[in-house]
């Protein structure tokens, strides 16, 4: 089976990533590269990147190869998440030992032993002291109004901020082992009422998974791109095409249709009849 190029899901380890400059205005967001920027491919796009996020490489053996602190949203203030990275759509030891780590689609998982916590006013920035060399520091505020900083106070104009990132991961399920892929919905429909058992065409997609001959809708998972076919079964019958991919096919004839990777695409077939004409479907086995 043919796999997408996402599925690599590069992710910057060190060594991948080249030192910027830091901003002379203090409090000014930079990407302070003492840590690698964060990557949007771990990022699912139907779900939003982050405000500020923070990369802290790890090396380790396996799959775990880092994770992020990072305001959860890209709008306001939704809390502080944190995750690890690995490759998509495998598992890894994790800790304590006898744990394991399940990464996602997208190459990340949320720690076992912690969540994202309900904080707000979260800051995610470059700890200054001496002693907390490279890596994430982060800030925010609990409901009861206590302040939680680590592994410093976060100092307004201080230490500096990181920036935001843009989601780019297509992928939202795993099809296999390290395969991550898309749920692709196809709707077949019929501008004309056909007797039990008949049909006005059908669908199937490329790779296999889909498989329409009568009206209805299914489901399939797959790790790339899709083409759609629509076989009408009289030459007055034409196949519409709407949704994640849009093409009018001619009468009587196949048309093909090419869904592209994305958050769990829809698509809708209509099997048309000519104007003029009676169309009262045909079988298709």
């Amino acid at each position: 089976m043919k796999r997408f190029a996402l599925v690599c899901l590069p992710l910057i380890t060190v060594g991948c990533w080249k030192p910027h400059q830091q901003s002379p205005i203090k409090g000014t967001p930079v990407v302070y590269q003492g840590l690698p920027a964060c990557s949007g491919s771990n990022f699912p796009m139907n779900k939003g990147g982050s405000s500020s996020c923070c990369m802290h490489a790890i090396s380790l053996q396996g799959d775990l190869q880092g994770e992020v602190w990072h305001v959860i949203g890209t709008q306001g203030n939704g809390g502080l998440g944190h995750r690890f990275l690995g490759g998509a759509c495998s598992t890894e030891s994790g800790s304590p030992p006898g744990t394991t780590l399940t990464f996602g689609p997208c190459g990340a998982t949320m720690p076992q032993s912690d969540g994202a916590p309900n904080g707000k006013d979260v800051t995610i920035f470059k700890p200054v002291l001496p002693s907390s060399p490279n890596v994430c520091g982060y800030e925010y505020t609990n409901p009861d109004g206590s302040i939680v900083s680590k592994p410093e106070k976060y100092v307004s104009g201080q230490q500096p901020t990181y920036p935001g990132v843009t989601a780019a991961c297509t992928y939202t399920v795993c099809v296999g082992d390290r395969t991550p892929g898309i749920e692709l919905t196809v709707s077949l429909q019929a501008m004309v009422t056909v007797q039990a058992g008949a049909s006005m065409g059908r669908v199937v997609s490329n790779p296999p998974g889909i498989r329409l001959s009568a009206a209805g809708k299914t489901s399939a998972l797959f790790p790339s791109d899709v083409t759609l076919t629509a076989e009408p079964t009289s030459k007055h019958v034409r196949a519409v095409f709407s949704g994640a991919c849009s093409k009018s096919g001619g009468f009587g004839e196949r048309a093909e249709c090419l869904v592209k990777l994305a958050p769990d695409p829809k698509v809708t077939v209509n099997f048309e009849c000519e104007q003029g004409f009676t169309c009262r479907g045909g079988r298709m086995d």
